[in-house]
């Protein structure tokens, strides 16, 4: 929150708030992998993971994906 600058223009206690951690718990890593990993082989492959995007619409474009 402190890199906002000068340009902030919300209110101040905001400033002092601590960013959010940017961990991903290991659990969700591990479920998500689980989730995308459907030949059970233990790799994504392009196919794969084109698959899971496109069965839960997620907003993510083809060059992305890549």
């Amino acid at each position: 929150m402190a890199d906002l600058g000068s340009s902030y223009v919300g209110p101040p206690k905001y400033l002092t708030q601590r960013d959010s951690p940017l961990e991903i718990p290991l659990e969700v890593v591990r479920k998500l992998f689980l989730a995308m990993d459907v030949d059970m082989d233990d790799k994504i492959s392009m196919t794969e993971l084109k698959n899971y995007i496109a069965r839960f619409e997620l907003a993510i474009d083809e060059s992305t994906a890549e």
